[in-house]
């Protein structure tokens, strides 16, 4: 969907070693370097992005164990409150309707800070055999992502926010008959409803990181974003590349900021760069100060909630056919 000359700064993806690091050293230096390069980008930290990496996830797992990307971004967006999240995970390692509650509740915490990015396999797990899930007969693949991602997106929608009534006076929290059952059957069997109204950004951005030990591409209708590993994967496969929606974005290393202007992919919208660790920050904010400076990009401005960041629309998974989650006389009190 680029309509810009250059792809844009979106931010950074540091590994599990840098946020452990991060948040085991509160006081630490390096959270001014991160505001520096909040300022310089849309604010975006890529949180577990090294896991859709197989030979990047089996160094980060032997290193920092299993860290949770959503128990991270919790930490580091309390601290750095012009920052956005985006927060991996994979169908191997979460149920649907677990995640969608977890991420529902952190994206009010951060007031709509906050986006999602599938796999279809976490890496870090693959000593542990054949792919596959606790909850499914499933094999981890495009199928079962997409489904995760449809689960999601159905949870998140399960309870519009506009229920809210907040009506004292009659004792009525939300009007009960916009709340809806998702009735998900596939792979997956989903009741619904969450229980949680949903996002002020109407629901968060879901994306879909293209895995170097894919044996799939996805056709993906349920993501807005496409994350690669930019000189892996030049262009977005099949029919996902006929989204005129569809965000493209290249994950790249810190040395090739200085070259990679010229071999960025046509429809490429923006960039992440993969952080190792602490000492590479200065370079990265030189470089990108100076890419601003020549007028690589534009600067963005590092507020609002990651939807309005990213400049993704506003959506809905519509459950208007859906049946209600409570009887049509039931009221949900709260006072």
């Amino acid at each position: 969907m680029a309509d810009t000359a250059h792809p844009q700064p979106w931010g950074i993806a540091p590994s599990d070693a840098l946020i452990t690091q991060l948040l085991t050293t509160p006081g630490s230096a390096a959270y001014a370097q991160l505001r520096d390069v909040i300022d310089l980008t849309s604010g975006v930290i890529y949180l577990g992005a090294q896991r859709f990496h197989p030979a990047r996830a089996a160094a980060e797992q032997s290193q920092t164990g299993y860290l949770d990307p959503l128990v991270a971004a919790q930490a580091l967006l309390s601290r750095l409150p012009q920052a956005t999240a985006l927060v991996s995970t994979s169908p191997d390692v979460e149920h649907p309707y677990n995640y969608a509650r977890r991420t529902a509740s952190l994206d009010h915490f951060t007031q709509g800070r906050i986006g999602v990015v599938l796999g279809s396999r976490d890496h870090r797990i693959d000593h542990l055999g054949t792919p596959g899930t606790a909850w499914t007969t499933q094999p981890t693949g495009a199928e079962l992502t997409e489904e995760f991602g449809t689960v999601l997106r159905k949870l998140w929608n399960s309870w519009p926010r506009e229920s809210i009534l907040a009506d004292k006076d009659q004792g009525r929290y939300a009007d009960s008959s916009l709340i809806k059952e998702i009735a998900h059957s596939g792979h997956y069997r989903v009741a619904g409803p969450l229980s949680s109204f949903s996002s002020v950004q109407g629901e968060p951005p879901l994306g879909w990181h293209l895995s170097l030990g894919d044996s799939e591409l996805p056709h993906t209708q349920q993501a807005e974003l496409l994350i690669t590993h930019g000189q892996d994967v030049a262009e977005p496969p099949g029919q996902t590349a006929e989204r005129e929606d569809l965000l493209l974005a290249e994950l790249v290393d810190p040395q090739q900021l200085t070259t990679a202007q010229s071999t960025w992919s046509s429809n490429t919208d923006g960039f992440l760069v993969a952080v190792e660790d602490l000492e590479q920050l200065p370079a990265v904010i030189a470089a990108l100060s100076g890419m601003a400076e020549i007028g690589e990009y534009h600067q963005p401005a590092a507020c609002g909630t990651l939807r309005q960041r990213l400049g993704l629309v506003p959506r809905r998974y519509d459950l208007t056919e859906m049946p209600r989650a409570f009887a049509s006389t039931a009221q949900v009190a709260g006072f």
